[in-house]
């Protein structure tokens, strides 16, 4: 959990808030649209970008997932 919590905090604060609201308090796709005036194609790209970065983050430290 630290190393997330280290990867949020290097991201800006509009994705990081994408991330937490999607993937900590599960807002829709629709939701998040809404909120962040972002289209709901550049919210999904956006969200699968920030997995990638950070799946390729915690590599980088030593887990392989």
């Amino acid at each position: 959990s630290g190393l997330i919590s280290s990867y949020l905090r290097s991201q800006p604060l509009d994705k990081r808030n994408l991330f937490i609201q999607r993937y900590f308090y599960l807002l829709s796709m629709d939701d998040l649209s809404t909120q962040s005036g972002m289209s709901v194609s550049n919210v999904k790209v956006t969200l699968m970008r920030m997995r990638n970065s950070l799946r390729e983050y915690l590599e980088k430290e030593g887990y392989r997932l």
